[in-house]
């Protein structure tokens, strides 16, 4: 499956199949564009992927490895290529870049978004995208 680079407005055309009226589309779409305007804050520069949970899994192992932790809470105990070494299962992370799963669209696919601090990271993160995989636990 490949990696495809999406904007903001496909993002909100899409996850419009999920709601059965047009009062929860735009409610919902109320409450995504806030939340995102909240990650942007900090984080400014951002890409949105459309790919499967075990490529998101592979490249937050290599965002782990190149840029440190995530801001916020932490969910990396449930990644297929974990990089936490904390054990507790609720607790933070403060960093210079973070993640957030948009939608679920499939079967094991959807739509996760990064957001960096610094646009080195982001330009990096980019540089990245062609060796999105899925990494050692799968043959491709």
């Amino acid at each position: 499956m490949t990696v495809s680079i999406l904007t903001w407005q496909q993002v909100l055309q899409d996850v419009a199949c999920l709601y059965s009226t047009a009062e929860e589309l735009n409610q919902a779409h109320a409450e995504m564009n806030a939340q995102r305007a909240t990650l942007c804050k900090d984080h400014p520069f951002s890409i949105i992927l459309a790919l499967a949970y075990p490529q998101m899994d592979f490249a937050n192992r290599w965002c782990w490895q190149q840029f440190g932790s995530p801001q916020g809470m932490c969910y990396d105990h449930y990644s297929e290529y974990p990089s936490c070494n904390e054990t507790a299962q609720n607790h933070y992370h403060e960093g210079r870049w973070q993640t957030h799963w948009w939608e679920k669209l499939g079967y094991d696919f959807g739509y996760n978004e990064w957001f960096f601090a610094e646009q080195i990271d982001y330009e990096a993160f980019c540089a990245f995208i062609p060796h999105i995989c899925f990494g050692e636990h799968y043959d491709e």
